[in-house]
């Protein structure tokens, strides 16, 4: 410890240590804007998840740059046989190592405190204190770190600093390129980072950091300890120096022994399944099993998803069955790659189930023989930790427990038996306890509360003619809404409380709903099931709809998306915009193969002016609609690189990039907008439009369902000169 406080004080007291510090932290301004490595907008992206990325991968580098200088400047000045001649090599390097790691300790610590101010500023009402603290100390220090041991070991073996920091720079290119960008545990510098939420959980990023650092540690450290075998002594050469390390056999045993265990870590990683990575052929190949004589006539399910500090499921499914074949059947049912059957009976009889060892998307197939009594009651009882899909592995995206939000899909929640519902009324009864900070939607009916205790609640839900439900459970506050003649239920986080009800959103929502149902036609829900629309979790890419839900992404109620003027004038009409995605875009698809800008944003945009003109008058959305399309078309034909697009070519990467982006954006909201309003003036009007666009909402295109731009044209009886499509 005596040698080891000298050390941190000359370091210290060393400039180069700072200037590594310094730079290390003004990375963090690039990730601002300057090099945005992530696309995803919500808040704690833009301010935090960017900004921490970039400056981890920059810290790697310079703080491997630094260890390779201190290494070599004991060899480069001839220090070395004095200073081992008072002390061990092995204990001067640790002591130098660790010194090194306390100054990559201290970068970030003063990180976390420099930015905290600007972050806490920038992400107001979403800030999360725990998150921040896990992005500096999770994320951000064990990059430096690794970059220290690895450094160190390939300077070690070379005793070039060259070759070594090379040997740095090539291993984080080569981990972080070709189908290894994909792959979460070949990130040793910057784990999987691929977005943050504002409102719910970002827990399922931070475990799989947190197990990322782990294996790495372990592969790093390990490498790091066979490495000081290397270390020359009395001016050997690198083999004697090995034969001579040799001598303390427990030092490579205890390196080979972290290697081991780093990869132990990494072979039975619990996050992802082992799916094929030609999955399009395994899934083409994979046989349905649903015999035409057996039929699921209810379904009962227990479940308990109250352990979300590892995030794990518990749960029993009674299945009511009717076999009408007279003979012995073999049943199958999925279930995710995650969990296993603990215990199986038929009428109370224990039975045997045999487990697929092949992984497909996340689920695997398990199967039973079931008796040739007509009447059966399959029980099964089950525990797992719900898998991600390893092709969803770079954005973790898909089914999660966590302590703040909760999202599982049919085997992901239950072992779904193939087989048909006997009705449409076929019963599903479910008993789901949550922690009771967390309020559940459904894709069935209305939710009951059936009991609270212990910091858990008990909740009922039912549903008919399905062996599956869809689940969600997060902080929601539930607005009932009244649209279109049907009812509607409105979850968003609390979070966003009172800055919907600062700019009077609901009526907007509300008026939405009314105008698309009007105009388009309604969304077709079964009797007794409300639209349910839910505000979803940044890492469902592309929202979700199907059977009485619609999910929105959190982004759409980030302050950028709300203050987007390509989506409306004021916050409200843009969370009106986002409703109306719900009709074009999840309800009906516009999609050109060959005119990339037809898509359903052009239509919304449109369908949001028709809206707020109906609202407000022609004089307001003629000022922030019409107006504004004009301005920013014109603006984007008179560009100088858009008149002289062989300069483009010339400009930076990053600059035409930006360009481009905004030419994409200008096109995509209000060019398109613009086309559709000039074609509703050439069909006769407002009216005759409608009619033409609820056919098309209703009836889709000639390749249902994506309806494309000549399905359109079509059906205004246009032609592309006629609207002055160039």
């Amino acid at each position: 410890m005596k040698v080891f406080r000298l050390e941190l004080r000359r370091l210290l007291l060393c400039w180069t240590t700072w200037l590594v510090i310094i730079l290390s932290l003004a990375c963090y301004f690039a990730g601002y804007s300057l090099y945005p490595m992530l696309q995803w907008t919500t808040m704690a992206v833009i301010y935090l998840a960017n900004p921490i990325s970039i400056s981890t991968l920059g810290a790697t580098i310079l703080f491997s740059i630094l260890t390779l200088y201190e290494l070599n400047r004991i060899h480069k000045n001839h220090m070395d046989a004095v200073i081992y001649s008072i002390l061990s090599p092995f204990t001067m390097i640790l002591v130098l190592v660790l010194g090194l790691i306390t100054c990559a300790l201290l970068a970030a610590l003063l990180g976390f405190l420099l930015f905290l101010p600007y972050t806490y500023q920038q992400l107001d009402l979403v800030f999360s204190f725990s998150d921040y603290f896990l992005c500096w100390f999770l994320i951000f220090f064990p990059g430096p770190v690794f970059g220290i041991l690895f450094a160190a070991c390939c300077y070690f073996i070379t005793q070039r600093t060259d070759t070594s920091i090379l040997a740095v720079i090539v291993f984080l290119i080569f981990s972080r390129s070709g189908v290894r960008e994909k792959q979460c545990w070949w990130q040793w510098s910057l784990p999987v980072f691929s977005a943050l939420s504002d409102d719910f959980s970002n827990t399922v990023v931070f475990r799989v950091a947190f197990y990322s650092r782990s294996i790495w540690l372990c592969i790093l450290s390990g490498c790091f300890i066979v490495g000081l075998l290397c270390v020359r002594r009395y001016k050997k050469n690198i083999l004697k120096s090995f034969l001579l390390g040799l001598r303390k056999p427990w030092i490579i045993m205890l390196g080979c022994c972290l290697f081991f265990l780093g990869a132990l870590l990494w072979h039975y990683q619990p996050f992802f399944d082992a799916s094929p990575s030609d999955w399009i052929s395994a899934f083409a190949a994979h046989e349905e099993h649903t015999p035409l004589d057996l039929f699921l006539t209810g379904t009962e399910l227990t479940v308990d998803i109250t352990e979300t500090t590892f995030g794990s499921i518990s749960g029993k499914a009674i299945y009511h069955i009717e076999n009408n074949s007279g003979q012995p059947k073999e049943m199958y049912f999925h279930l995710d790659s995650g969990y296993k059957i603990q215990l199986a009976t038929i009428n109370g009889e224990p039975i045997s189930v045999i487990e697929d060892p092949f992984d497909l998307i996340s689920m695997r197939d398990w199967r039973c023989m079931l008796p040739a009594d007509k009447e059966i009651t399959l029980e099964i009882t089950y525990c797992g930790y719900p898998k991600m899909w390893n092709e969803q592995s770079s954005t973790l995206s898909g089914t999660m427990i966590t302590q703040k939000y909760i999202e599982l899909a049919g085997l992901h929640l239950l072992p779904v038996p193939q087989l048909e519902p006997k009705a449409p009324s076929t019963p599903f009864l479910a008993n789901i306890t949550l922690p009771a900070w967390l309020t559940p939607v459904t894709t069935g009916y209305a939710v009951k509360l059936v009991s609270s205790k212990n910091n858990t609640k008990t909740w009922f839900v039912s549903d008919s003619g399905t062996a599956s439900m869809r689940l969600w459970a997060a902080d929601y506050v539930k607005a009932d809404l009244q649209g279109g003649g049907i009812p509607i239920e409105f979850y968003y986080s609390h979070k966003h409380q009172k800055q919907l009800e600062k700019i009077n959103a609901i009526p907007a929502i509300e008026a939405a709903i009314t105008y698309c149902t009007k105009h388009y036609g309604p969304r077709s829900f079964e009797e007794g099931k409300p639209f349910k629309i839910i505000q979803g979790t940044e890492f469902v890419f592309g929202g979700y709809a199907a059977s009485n839900i619609s999910e929105i992404l959190e982004e759409s109620f980030t302050v950028k998306n709300l203050q987007d003027v390509n989506k409306g004038a004021s916050g409200a009409e843009v969370l009106a915009h986002e409703i109306i995605h719900q009709w074009w875009g999840l309800g009906a698809i516009l999609e050109d193969q060959e005119n990339l800008y037809w898509t359903s944003e052009g239509i919304t945009t449109y369908s949001t002016y028709r809206l707020m003109e109906e609202l407000y008058g022609e004089e307001y959305a003629k000022k922030y609609y019409l107006d504004k399309w004009d301005s920013s078309v014109t603006n984007m034909q008179n560009n100088f690189y858009m008149r002289h697009p062989e300069y483009m070519d010339r400009l930076p990467e990053r600059l035409a990039a930006d360009i481009r982006i905004a030419v994409n954006s200008i096109y995509l909201y209000d060019g398109t907008a613009q086309i559709i309003k000039r074609a509703e003036e050439l069909v006769g009007g407002q009216e005759n439009m409608d009619a033409i666009l609820s056919r098309l909402y209703l009836e889709g295109g000639v390749t249902p369902p994506y309806i494309t731009f000549d399905d359109f044209l079509n059906a205004c009886g246009l032609t592309r000169e006629d609207i002055g499509y160039e």
